[in-house]
């Protein structure tokens, strides 16, 4: 069966039946004719399962045995050569006292992990020399290792070379050649390997599919993707969990919310219940449309399965809320995330917080982000500059002071996009002193100036009781000078700041079109 393949290996069976000489051998004897009794007894392939790991257990167990008394000689003229093999890690090399299969084995490994490839597949050339023959876990940590280091050609390789040396496969060899081929974005090469491993009988797995479906979903292909959540039947394997909501996650992002609910519903006809992952993927589906009914359908079926949503989902759900227009709607359901003992997390509050600066409720915005504080959740620069942009909509001078003096105590430093908006908070109530204020303290901090701040220089000015119509021109041709690039935004309120006659006669010496 599949699971004969997994679990008891040629190999395992000639390693069992070489320790029945050695000292184990009567202990490992009536195991083994116990366990084969028991299989007799129960036919059912789960009992074959336990059977086979049971074996390997007592396999493993002996083959410890053996390593520890071998470590005890050790002082007797044991492992104790040893030769440099490149930065941090060092090769032993056995010797002659004592050869031992599982020296060789765990300075391959070692190796392999090391990150050193080439090492471990010259110790295990020596292995061979010696008279030692690698195992399966030796030939798969080699083979990995090059893989990771981007050494396809020698991986393949050292493969083929398994193949000759007639050493078992198991899913695992190629499994994690799928899995480097996909992060490599080279799912071509994985397919090719979920064919080669089910031609050398390696069978492959749960897992091989649902890396390769995710290969496909990241480069967009769902349609191939959903052929091998098919294809997996016609080999007698469930997809899992992990292969629906790859499927259902590309399905969200492509925006086909209604692929995405009839594969939520395929999966849940084949009895695997979706996960708080699938939920929250249908929210945030969801929310992308502001489709607050859609979403709480979601939530209501969570509940009614007894899946406990995250705070992922309830962002989610919240976020619906915001982009549907909803705010008491989204503060009632952020109220009943934290009911549940769910810890609200930075984008929690900046959801809300983006939504009441948009519904110009500017002092709810503030109200969260003390809340935000109190809750011992840090608020990062972007999200005071949400704020602080809500602030100059509301043109509240007060406010943004505030809110600015509380980002600096928090040790925070403020970037372009945060003086930019309490400029054009200062700008529209015509501040132009304080504007400049901000401008020298960017100067002592090295931050470049862009076009928006310039704009709300320039505004300023222009706001400026009486109309500051000089140093509207000097600011713009400071900033010109200091690499900002002139628009037609800027061009219109230098326009307004100087005129249109001066305005024209500004850029021509400046030698700039408007």
């Amino acid at each position: 069966s599949r699971h004969h393949a997994e679990w008891f290996s040629p190999f395992l069976l000639k390693k069992m039946l070489s320790m029945l000489n050695g000292k184990e051998g009567p202990r490992c004897l009536l195991a083994v004719l116990l366990l084969f009794l028991c299989a007799l007894i129960f036919p059912h392939e789960a009992a074959a399962v336990a059977i086979c790991q049971l074996l390997h257990f007592i396999y493993s167990s002996c083959r410890a045995r053996r390593c520890r008394g071998l470590a005890m000689r050790e002082s007797d003229g044991g492992i104790a050569e040893k030769t440099p093999a490149g930065p941090g890690y060092t090769i032993t090399a056995p010797s002659q006292k004592v050869k031992a299969a599982g020296c060789w084995s765990r300075q391959i490994e070692g190796a392999a992990r090391a990150g050193q490839p080439e090492v471990a597949a010259q110790l295990m050339e020596k292995m061979r020399r010696s008279g030692y023959w690698p195992d399966t876990t030796v030939y798969n940590s080699i083979i990995h290792s090059f893989y990771k280091e981007w050494q396809t050609a020698r991986a393949e390789a050292v493969l083929e070379e398994m193949v000759a040396a007639s050493v078992a496969r198991i899913p695992a060899t190629y499994n994690v050649l799928i899995d480097v081929a996909v992060k490599r974005d080279d799912v071509e090469s994985a397919e090719h390997w979920l064919k080669r491993m089910n031609e050398d009988g390696a069978l492959a797995n749960e897992v091989s599919y649902a890396t390769l479906i995710h290969g496909w979903v990241r480069r967009g292909k769902i349609g191939r993707a959903e052929d091998l959540l098919e294809s997996m039947a016609e080999e007698g394997l469930e997809p899992n969990v992990v292969c629906y909501n790859s499927i259902i996650t590309a399905c969200s992002h492509a925006g086909d919310s209604s692929a995405a609910t009839a594969w939520v519903t395929k999966m849940c006809s084949r009895g695997i219940t979706p996960t708080v992952i699938t939920y929250t993927t249908m929210l945030d589906a969801c929310a992308k449309y502001g489709d607050i009914q859609g979403a709480e359908m979601w939530m209501e079926s969570m509940a009614d399965l007894g899946v406990e949503p995250n705070v992922v989902s309830f962002n989610s759900m919240v976020d619906a809320c915001v982009k549907g227009g909803d705010m008491e709607r989204a503060h009632k359901w952020h109220l009943q995330m934290q009911a549940k003992g769910i810890k609200p997390n930075a984008y929690s509050f900046s959801v809300l917080m983006n939504g009441s600066a948009k519904a110009g409720d500017v002092e709810s915005a503030a109200r969260l982000l003390k809340e935000m504080a109190a809750a011992g959740v840090p608020a990062s620069i972007f999200v005071y500059s949400g704020v602080l942009h809500a602030c100059s909509v509301a043109k509240d001078v007060k406010l943004s002071e505030e809110i600015f003096r509380q980002l600096r105590a928090d040790g925070l430093k403020p970037n372009i996009v945060t003086y930019s908006s309490l400029a054009l908070t200062y700008a529209s109530s015509g501040l132009w002193i304080k504007v400049e204020a901000l401008v020298k303290q960017m100067e002592k901090e090295s931050l470049a100036m862009n076009s928006h701040f310039l704009f709300a220089w320039l505004l300023s000015y222009t706001k400026g009781k009486p109309r500051q119509a000089d140093r509207a021109e000097a600011a713009f041709r400071k900033a010109i000078a200091a690499g900002v690039e002139g628009n037609k935004h800027l061009v219109g309120i230098l326009t307004t700041a100087l005129g249109k006659e001066r305005c024209q006669r500004t850029l021509q010496d400046m030698k700039l079109s408007r």
